[in-house]
């Protein structure tokens, strides 16, 4: 078995971007942005945003070095912790602390955010074309929390990780709407 498929899913692009694209429901949106359930997060709308954007940003980054053999052969593959959230196909629940490189503004501003949408959103529909491609060199660059990825994992990870951020907004809105 390749290292680098595991837990890669044939339509992770496909559900991404649409992911991506469902968000500007919010972005666009301050009255959302603003919303805040400190049971469920201490972020905003917002602010869940806001840091799910930066990440799939980074990791566009990281698919786009993987492009230019920027990587290196893959030694490890998925850790532990990589191997559960691929496997499973969705990060658990529960305050985590993020990277400092990923956290999120206190306001986020709606055109930036929704810029930022747009961004990440043509950025991987650019290098979609490529992935085989570039996954198909071989190499692979390490991800802080899960381990080494290839082209399609950076992508793998950055669908479950969109997906989760969006569940917990999505909870978020609910609870608002419930207790106003």
């Amino acid at each position: 078995m390749n290292p680098r498929t595991v837990g890669i899913q044939s339509d992770d692009l496909e559900v991404f971007l649409s992911l991506i694209e469902s968000l500007a429901t919010w972005t666009c949106s301050q009255e959302y942005l603003n919303q805040r359930q400190e049971k469920i997060s201490d972020w905003s709308v917002g602010q869940q945003l806001d840091h799910l954007l930066m990440a799939d940003q980074l990791n566009l980054k990281a698919v786009r070095m993987l492009g230019m053999g920027l990587g290196q052969e893959s030694s490890e593959g998925l850790n532990e912790a990589g191997l559960m959230v691929f496997s499973a196909g969705l990060i658990p629940f529960g305050k985590a602390t993020a990277p400092d490189f990923v956290i999120p503004r206190t306001d986020p501003p709606v055109d930036a955010l929704e810029q930022l949408r747009q961004d990440v959103f043509n950025g991987w529909q650019e290098v979609a074309p490529r992935l085989d491609e570039i996954d198909s060199k071989g190499l692979v660059l390490t991800h802080h929390a899960v381990g080494e990825l290839g082209a399609w994992q950076w992508l793998r990870f950055a669908r479950i990780h969109t997906q989760h951020h969006r569940n917990i907004t999505e909870r978020i809105i609910a609870e608002a709407s419930a207790t106003s």
